[in-house]
Order: C-alpha cells, then structure tokens, then sequence
C-alpha cells in the first residue's frame, strides 16, 4: 500500500491490488480501484482533489441566456458562469438549480478595476432557484460585448469523483493518434462504463465523456497506431 520513488516514501495509502498506470508528458497516472493518482516526479496526489474548474456558460444577461462554453467537471463541483451588467439589475439567474453554499463573485468595472463579492459581503443566493442578488447592481462593462462578472458556484454532477477513484484500468491516446487524452475504466461498480479526459486537460473529465462499452468488466487498453483497443 506504499508508493516509491528512488527509495523514498511518497505516498501511501494505495489499493493493496495490481494497478495500472500511463505517463502523460511529466506526469505518471496511476488506478489502483481505490484512488487516481498523479506522480509529478516529488509528490503523489489525488487528481480527484485538484479539478479544474470550467467556465460552463458565457455571455449571460442577468435573466439566463448566454452560450454554453463547456462542460461540467466530474471531477470537481466548482464551476462558473460570466455575465455583462446594465448597471441596473440585482438578480442574476445561474444556469443550475439546487446549488451549494460557496458562492463567489468578481465584478470589473469600466476602468479595468475589479472586486470581489460573497456571501457574507454584497451577496443574497437563492440556492433552489439558483439565484444570486447582488447588494449594489454590477456597473455596465466597458464594452457591451464584453462579459464583467464571473460568479463561482458549486453543483456536482450525476457522477461522482468516487467513479474514477474506483477504477482499474488507464490508457492514454487522442484523436488522430496522438497523446492527450486518459481513458479510464474497469469500476467493478460500474462495468463496461468508461470515462474520458477533456483532450490537453488531464483533471477536467466532462459529464458527456462517459460511454458504456460493453456489459462486462473492461479488462485493458492496447493502442496500434491512431487506434485504440
């Protein structure tokens, strides 16, 4: 249950198991079935611990809108949505419904200055309807295209980080052969399910990356070429 690195204690902890591993640029990942884990060369973490954090939705007006960006992170239930202030509203819908307690705000004004808010000072959330009211109303932005208020919120998704951290089996590829993409599967809980990272981001894997692959236990990778077995 211990990790090694040139006779050195690094981690322990580690599923008493076979475990299988691939290195990505300077990282190794490592699935054991009780954790997903990054080896950057002095330490050993858990990736499910350091998700990113995506902005999932842009160019909101304080009543919803806007253009979905990206997905929602499985690996973490942070998230964030930008808006563009008319100086006048108080209340900005958030895409999600049912959030959490957390939320924060950073709004820039005309001049390039920026501040920020939270819940103990300048905002008001509603969390079953998703709504975030703010104490003074944002200032218009410098441009009218241009988003000036990032608020920060979280909601996890179906899935849980456990799913990945009960994984097996890793496998590295990408579209056109090339290698920035994890592949993960071989959840005892969840056979046949795999999950896939966003392509260059090796902690961000999307709610929509998920495919069931067969109904048994998916048992390895093999990559020939610009395929994947």
């Amino acid at each position: 249950d211990k990790l090694y690195a040139d006779g050195k204690l690094v981690y322990t902890g580690a599923n008493k198991n076979p475990s299988s591993r691939v290195q990505m640029g300077n990282r190794l990942y490592i699935v054991d079935g009780k954790g997903f884990l990054c080896f950057d060369g002095e330490k050993v973490t858990k990736v499910t611990d350091n998700g990113f954090v995506p902005t999932v939705y842009t160019g909101r007006k304080a009543t919803g809108g806007g253009k979905r960006r990206a997905q929602r992170n499985i690996l973490s239930p942070w998230q964030r949505e930008t808006f563009f202030g008319d100086g006048q509203s108080e209340y900005f819908a958030l895409s999600c419904k049912n959030i959490e307690k957390g939320v924060t705000a950073t709004v820039t004004k005309a001049d390039g200055t920026s501040y920020a808010l939270d819940e103990e000072n300048g905002l008001q959330v509603n969390y079953v309807a998703g709504v975030v009211t703010f104490l003074s109303p944002p200032p218009e932005p410098r441009a009218r295209d241009e988003d000036n208020i990032v608020i920060t919120y979280r909601k996890a998704t179906e899935f849980s980080p456990e799913d990945l951290n009960k994984c097996t089996v890793i496998g590295l590829f990408g579209k056109g052969g090339r290698s920035d993409t994890l592949f993960l599967t071989g959840n005892p809980e969840k056979p046949g399910v795999q999950w896939y990272s966003v392509p260059g981001k090796r902690n961000y894997f999307g709610e929509d990356n998920i495919k069931q692959i067969g109904t048994g236990e998916n048992m390895g990778y093999s990559r020939s070429g610009d395929k994947l077995f």
